[in-house]
Parts: structure tokens; sequence; C-alpha cells
């Protein structure tokens, strides 16, 4: 017969399961550099992350969701989209929502485009700058 007890330490031990089997959040070390902050890293990681995995080199998605995905608090995603914002590899813009059903309320997206070639120069002076400060 099961006790209580053991249904608790089941169920304790199935959350921390859970939780160490999460996503991890991680850092490139020179998207860090490039945004001047680690939360602005975490940010872009995560964003060309997704991008690398989009068919046309943009994403859409709400500042809750890169929220709760990146663990960025709300002031440290607007530092980074203002620092985004400024990045000549980057575009950012808000897109309006799609017509909505009676009961639905709409929310204003972010759209996030890169072009890769300006990207890869970006990182090379970026490497440039860095080392010549080492």
């Amino acid at each position: 017969m099961i006790t209580k007890n053991e249904e608790n330490r089941d169920e304790i031990e199935g959350n921390v399961l859970r939780m160490i089997l999460q996503k991890p959040i991680f850092l490139k070390p020179i998207y860090g550099i490039l945004m001047e902050s680690a939360s602005g890293g975490i940010v872009l990681t995560q964003l060309i992350e997704w991008l690398n995995k989009s068919k046309n080199n943009k994403i859409a998605c709400t500042d809750d969701f890169l929220i709760e995905e990146t663990l960025v608090n709300s002031k440290e995603l607007q530092e980074a989209k203002q620092k985004l914002k400024t990045l000549y590899f980057f575009k950012i813009y808000l897109e309006d929502p799609p017509n909505s059903y009676e009961f639905e309320i709409p929310t204003r997206r972010t759209c996030y485009e890169v072009d890769y070639d300006l990207l890869e120069i970006a990182i090379y002076e970026a490497r440039t700058i860095q080392q010549e400060m080492n």
C-alpha cells in the first residue's frame, strides 16, 4: 500500500526532474559583447537561435514569451530591445495583430530580422576590438 508521504515524495521528485530537464538558457559570449551586457547577450543568443530555424530570417513574438524563454526581466528586455535597434545587422519593429475574434484580446508582437552577412562583419569587428584590448 502506498502512503500519502510516498505519493508526495514521488510528486516532488517528478517536479524536480521536470525542472532539471528544462531547456537551458545560454549565452554566446560574442553576443554579450555586441549587446554590451550579459542579459542582452542572452536575448540576442535566443533570437539568433530562433532566426536560424526560421525560413525567412524573420520571427515575431510577444515580450512575455521572450521573457519566459530567457528569464530576463522586463527592464532587461526593454534595454536589450533598445540596443538591438542600434545594431546595423538587426531590424526590430512592431507587428500589428491579425484580425481577432470577438472575445480575443489582440496582442502586438515584436518582429525581429537579421542580416547574416552584416552579423558576420559585426562579429569580426567585435573580435578585433576584443583582441586589441587584451
